[in-house]
């Protein structure tokens, strides 16, 4: 009876039955919409690898928030294992018992073996890709301002942020569809401040203010643009209750395209000249101005050496995207950013309902640092002269106290910090340049060179 059953079941399969030696795949089969029936290994390899060559070679549009961009698939990291799909192939049919097999060959006959393929992600590829499309999908949210003069918000942009996990999870997914067109995972940030806000603001307190001085004539002209540039974006910026401020999200990028001019600027201890020199003095002047009006400090590193337009403790340098400022509004009314830059002046104030608080500043110097001399040789300037590059200056750790006093000025609370402020090194260029006069006279020793003032060791500002 056996033996009859099989023999029906070979003929109502249509003429399944053929030798089982797993040398070519079984009538039927499809894989990646290609037909497979009676190829070999080699064959199944060399249509799978031709259909994936032109399938990575295409070009997809990516749709990442505001950007639209043409890519081939290969390029998004993706890949397709052909040896571990061509195996599968070859197993249909020729894998367990004979009776198994016949069932197997049956279905395939019938289209139930229509073999999609399995992509994955390079993953250093995949994640280089993104991060590479991330700098140029992402910016920060421009925050609505405020126009101080007739009270009308100046709108503020949408910031777009590419979350990257979500999107490469997108691409995948694409690439099973067969998707000409993927559509990334971009959060998007929306300014907050309307016209409605603006019509109830009160801003007719000065809660906090601090003014510096620069210098903006003939070498000076490049940074006094960058000042009055970053002020003027910044300027009408509000803080509502319990937001956090952040100097380098409000700002944005400090680039050529954004109007910034090259001036000096501090790195490693010595000046230089890069981007944007200047915009730390306004970061310092509105980081002085929060300080006396209560907010809360949540980010602010002092500069690698004492900064001549602000008192020693009260500086707080910025550096895109790295090193921010970071503010608090911890009142229960908004607060509004106002500067004037003008006529050698910088002056930032805050803005708001009240003033809850005399805030005082006392800083004292509790450790002097000596500085090194370093001497860089000039072989363009005559041997037994010299130029100062950079004067020296001591190093100092700060102890910084802030004073909470109420409208009986009773201290209600302090709060303290420990800065320290690292030495700048005394950089001499010396000549090296042999004198035409081979006989002349040897050069004379070189006079000590004094550093540069040492700050007052001790300071207390009310206000």
């Amino acid at each position: 009876m056996l033996t009859i059953w099989v023999a029906g079941f070979a003929t109502t399969a249509g003429g399944v039955w053929v030798s089982k030696n797993g040398k070519t795949a079984v009538q039927g089969v499809h894989a990646w919409n290609i037909d497979m029936s009676g190829k070999t290994r080699k064959e199944i390899e060399k249509a799978l690898t031709e259909k994936r060559e032109e399938f990575l070679q295409t070009k997809v549009t990516i749709l990442a928030g505001p950007e639209k961009m043409s890519l081939r698939r290969r390029e998004l990291g993706l890949h397709l294992d052909i040896d571990s799909m061509a195996a599968g192939i070859m197993k249909i049919g020729h894998k367990g018992p004979l009776w198994e097999s016949l069932i197997t060959r049956h279905r395939a006959r019938n289209g139930f073996f229509q073999i999609s393929p399995t992509f994955v992600l390079d993953k250093q590829s995949a994640l280089q890709q993104m991060k590479t499309l991330k700098e140029k999908v992402d910016r920060p949210v421009v925050k609505g301002r405020l126009n101080l003069r007739n009270r009308k918000v100046i709108p503020g942009k949408t910031g777009y942020r590419l979350n990257i996990h979500e999107s490469l999870v997108k691409v995948l997914k694409s690439a099973q569809k067969e998707k000409t067109k993927i559509a990334l995972t971009v959060d998007v940030l929306r300014p907050k401040i309307t016209e409605e806000v603006a019509k109830q603001l009160d801003i007719s307190t000065v809660m906090g203010w601090f003014e510096t001085q620069y210098k903006f004539k003939g070498s000076y002209e490049h940074r006094a643009h960058n000042l009055h540039l970053a002020a003027r974006k910044l300027n009408g910026t509000v803080i509502m209750p319990k937001e956090v401020f952040s100097f380098n999200e409000s700002l944005g990028p400090r680039t050529r395209q954004e109007g910034y001019r090259v001036a000096p600027v501090l790195a490693g201890g010595e000046k230089i000249d890069g981007i944007a020199g200047g915009t730390c003095q306004i970061s310092s002047t509105l980081h002085a101005a929060a300080y006396f009006a209560g907010l809360d400090i949540l980010e602010g590193e002092v500069h690698s050496q004492p900064s001549p337009y602000i008192e020693l403790g009260l500086d707080a340098k910025v550096v895109w995207p790295d090193v921010d400022v970071k503010i608090r509004n911890q009142y229960s009314f908004p607060v509004v950013l106002h500067f004037e830059v003008a006529f050698g002046r910088v002056r930032s104030e805050i803005l708001g309902k009240e003033k809850l608080y005399t805030i005082g500043f006392e800083r004292s110097i509790v450790k002097q640092r000596p500085y090194k001399e370093i001497d860089r040789k000039d072989p363009e300037m005559e041997l037994g002269k010299r130029k100062i590059e950079q004067r020296g200056e001591f190093g100092y750790h700060v102890r910084r106290r802030r004073v909470f006093f109420d409208e009986n000025k009773n201290e209600i609370k302090a709060q303290y910090w420990t800065l320290v402020y690292p030495p700048t090194n005394l950089i001499v260029r010396l000549g090296e340049k042999p004198p035409e006069d081979p006989e002349a006279s040897p050069p004379e020793d070189f006079p000590p060179i004094p550093p540069k003032p040492v700050p007052k060791r001790f300071v207390r500002i009310k206000q």
